[in-house]
């Protein structure tokens, strides 16, 4: 274990020759020592961002930027560490490039603007045709004034 603790010790120096100087929180969490409490290592780092408990482990978990963690068993400090995975993640991922949205979308097609749409008109979120019908023929309606056609007939929209 001890061959662990140097190596995270090490670990911090790197990244402290790497990017300057340590931060307040880096200098804080070079303190800790094996076997500490818990209430010794919160009034050092304070609380932590996530706990969790896996059997006889607690894991405390620091977001500082590069996903620390502190593990303790039966109440003690037994690990401490850097996680790899986090400083990894760590760097932002490119943004994706909007997708343009789908174009000529037919009539009663769910839309969000009116380029969207074959007709070039989004009505309540749906692609419309003249007079803000959202029901082509041959689909079910509920009136007249639905279908495209201005013939609702026994629940179908029907040419005239």
């Amino acid at each position: 274990m001890s061959k662990f603790l140097l190596g995270v010790g090490a670990f911090l120096l790197f990244l402290s020759l790497a990017h300057g100087e340590p931060t307040p929180f880096d200098r804080k969490f070079n303190e800790l020592q094996r076997d500490m409490r818990t209430e010794q290592v919160k009034s050092l780092l304070g609380p932590p961002d996530l706990r969790e408990v896996k059997d006889e482990k607690e894991i405390w978990h620091y977001n500082s930027g590069d996903g620390r963690r502190v593990v303790f068993v039966n109440g003690k400090l037994a690990e401490f560490a850097i996680d790899q995975k986090a400083q990894l993640s760590a760097v932002p991922a490119p943004t994706p490039t909007p997708i343009p949205p789908p174009v000529d979308l037919e009539i009663g097609a769910d839309c969000k603007s009116d380029n969207e749409c074959k007709l070039k008109n989004c009505h309540f979120h749906q692609c419309a045709g003249r007079n803000n019908c959202t029901v082509p023929v041959g689909k079910v309606c509920a009136t007249d004034a639905q279908c495209c056609s201005g013939n609702c007939d026994f629940q179908i929209c029907k040419k005239r």
